[in-house]
């Protein structure tokens, strides 16, 4: 946000907030005293808030400001508003907080008054049958832990009251939630508020809900002192009080037979949502569809919930909870090949496409899609012929401190991309597109959140599709008040379904343009298709509207005498319909890939409680000079109108196949991330 620019504008007339926050993690608030205040200046309490002091998504709700409980440390208490920043951190510095700690709750298997369960259970076939079927047991406890956004620009929103209307500017991937959430806090009417939307070239799905919170705090300073007010968190508060991708804990249990056939799996899964676990059923449920995985099992026995503790929310990032349930289930699969003694490719091979008789729930046989990359990167890798000789070498070594030289191994993923929301949530939420054509024959088009990629394959399809110019097609503004309701531009909903509805429109004003006089409005609005009615309690169906492939294969190198850890090489061969600006989306898929190395064995969080100052100064990214050489091919399937979205892909599958690589370079086995040098260093020496 162009914060020099604000204060050009405004000058003196500029007001600035400051979060005031809780400082313990749990307990009760009796009072905030600011002391005797610049004139001016002002303290805003939730006593305040003219409306009502909460921000919904779906189901859930947290309260913008907090009024009495305290649930995290950091929990957004108040709003100090001033026009000097100077004099606003000395006043900040004097407020007082009176505040009654108790006992905070940080892990998420550890019972307490904070815990609030949601459950998801999954559960099918004859259980104690298959059970039967089998000769080998495999047991394990696989987590995952949290990871920072880290986004280019730090939260932030300015508001500027008009009257009785408020204009508010903000970075956002749901600007209606955003709209909603300030007139519901103001207790205005939504058409008294407008959101512009800040152009970002790279907003995670971090900033779905919280951007509302944080708008909502700066229309009611604007609102309440009458002033244009600028909010903006800096580096470390960003960090330390945002939502971060959430902490998974599984338990599994997996029957095998004497060919290595999965016959039936037991599967216990919590996640850590922290204080407010707003997108709890959207994430619980990928959460654990991932952890189901793409290895058919006959039977099936699986129970997920949500906990919440005293952490910031931990809830919206890329995937909403994918990725953390295909490391699971990938993981996991990766040692019950090893404990069959079979070729893991053959084995994903024969449990991704089981050669039997009885009928395979659409699930498994939606998997089947990414035999041809899976097949594709095993080649383009040479995964067969490195995974004999490292997997030769490892047998013959007693353990990697003995090695005097440097050991190698290699890992195979494979995973999806879900697009769009699960079933029938898709239908709860706003999906509408409008374009228009006017007497010169110029396309307007008006949708939110829209890239430069996209808007360049819209514009591409609307020339074929009307036989007009590229330079013909123009976009709105992404503002509210220009644009229809979108719903929230996540999990490539703008690829996959504002793509399908632009199209609608374009045929229709194609039949219509040479019957009717110009101009002509088309507005379509999404509707899910019938086949997409899922059940998880049956397991009948398919959870997603549309759907993308990838395989993986990483390939690592292990020094046997100071741990360190260098990766030789990542294979990523993705299976996601058209490629628009192919350019682009390399470039988006390799920062996807240091990322999910960055989760992977670079950047650490704590655990047990929630992040600190400490976390603060010792997390840090993987640096773009530390990218291993990357492969990435696609394999089209050759119709334009086909496209999906594939920048969660490297999450999903990149993770696990490096765990598995340095499992065979190591010998060790990993139950959880980051794997590091000094893990590595320590595990190796008790074992």
């Amino acid at each position: 946000m162009d914060e020099i620019a604000y204060r050009k504008q405004y000058k003196k007339k500029l007001f600035t907030a400051v979060t005031v926050r809780s400082p313990v993690a749990r307990g009760r608030l009796r009072s905030i005293d600011s002391g005797s205040l610049p004139t001016g200046y002002r303290l805003i309490t939730a006593a305040d808030i003219p409306g009502k002091n909460r921000l919904t998504v779906f189901q859930s709700h947290m309260p913008v400001l907090a009024k009495d409980i305290l649930s995290y440390r950091g929990m957004p208490l108040g709003l100090l508003v001033g026009n000097d920043e100077e004099e606003l951190s000395t006043a900040a510095e004097r407020i007082h907080i009176d505040a009654v700690p108790a006992e905070p709750r940080f892990l998420a298997a550890t019972p307490g008054p904070a815990t609030k369960e949601s459950d998801y259970r999954i559960s099918y076939g004859d259980m104690d049958f298959q059970k039967q079927q089998a000769v080998q047991v495999l047991e394990e406890r696989i987590s995952t832990p949290p990871q920072e956004h880290y986004y280019p620009e730090p939260h932030s929103a300015f508001a500027l009251r008009k009257g009785r209307e408020i204009e508010v500017h903000t970075y956002s991937r749901w600007p209606y939630h955003v709209k909603t959430t300030v007139a519901e806090v103001l207790g205005i009417n939504p058409e008294q508020v407008s959101i512009q939307i800040k152009d970002e070239q790279t907003v995670l799905d971090g900033k779905v809900w919280s951007s509302s919170l944080v708008a909502a705090h700066a229309a009611l300073a604007a609102w309440l002192t009458g002033k244009p007010v600028l909010l903006r968190y800096n580096r470390q508060e960003d960090f330390l009080y945002t939502s971060k991708r959430a902490p998974v804990s599984a338990q599994l249990r997996t029957h095998l037979s004497a060919e290595g056939y999965i016959t039936a799996r037991e599967i216990d899964i919590s996640c850590d949502a922290g204080a407010f676990p707003l997108f709890e059923e959207e994430m619980l449920e990928r959460i654990c569809l991932g952890a189901v995985g793409q290895h058919y099992c006959p039977a099936m026995n699986l129970t997920g919930r949500i906990v919440t503790t005293n952490k910031p929310p931990m809830n919206a990032f890329e995937g909403l909870g994918t990725s953390q349930g295909l490391f699971i289930s990938e993981v996991h699969g990766g040692r019950a090949a090893y404990m069959s003694e079979q070729d893991p490719y053959e084995w994903k091979k024969r449990h991704i496409k089981p050669d039997i008789e009885e009928e395979v729930p659409r699930f498994y046989r939606e998997a089947e899609a990414v035999l041809p990359a899976l097949e594709s990167v095993v080649d383009r890798s040479d995964y067969r012929r490195k995974h004999a000789a490292y997997e030769m070498r490892r047998k013959r070594r007693s353990s990697l401190s003995k090695t005097i030289d440097m050991s190698r191994g290699i890992g195979l993923s494979t995973g999806y991309q879900g697009n769009g929301f699960i079933g029938r949530k898709e239908v709860k939420l706003s999906k509408t597109v409008r374009v228009s054509m006017d007497t010169a024959g110029n396309l307007s088009i008006s949708t939110s959140s829209i890239s430069e990629a996209l808007q360049s394959y819209w514009k591409e399809m609307a020339a074929r599709t009307l036989d007009i110019s590229p330079e013909q097609v123009h976009f709105t503004s992404p503002a509210t008040s220009t644009v229809p309701d979108t719903g929230p531009s996540i999990l490539a909903r703008n690829l996959t379904v504002t793509s399908r509805l632009l199209k609608q429109c374009f045929d229709a004003i194609k039949k219509r343009r040479f019957r009717e006089a110009l101009p002509i409005e088309i507005q379509r609005s999404y509707r899910l298709p019938p086949k997409h009615a899922w059940n998880h309690e049956s397991f009948e169906g398919y959870p997603f509207p549309q759907s993308a492939w990838g395989a993986s294969v990483v390939e690592v190198e292990v020094d046997s005498i100071s741990f360190e850890l260098t990766i030789r090489g990542i294979w990523l061969m993705i299976s996601g319909g058209v490629v628009i600006n192919r350019r682009r989306l390399v470039s988006s898929l390799e920062e996807g890939i240091r990322s999910a190395l960055g989760w992977s064995y670079h950047e650490i969080l704590s655990r047990g409680k929630a992040p600190d100052e400490g976390d603060w100064h010792r997390y840090h990214l993987l640096p773009p000079a530390a990218t291993p050489p990357v492969y990435i091919d696609f394999l089209e399937d050759g119709n334009r109108s086909t496209i999906k979205g594939i920048s969660q892909l490297p999450y999903s599958t990149i993770p696990p196949a490096f765990a598995v690589a340095v499992s065979q370079a190591t010998g060790l086995d990993f139950d959880s991330l980051p794997i590091t040098s000094e893990r590595l260093k320590e595990l190796e020496e008790s074992s």
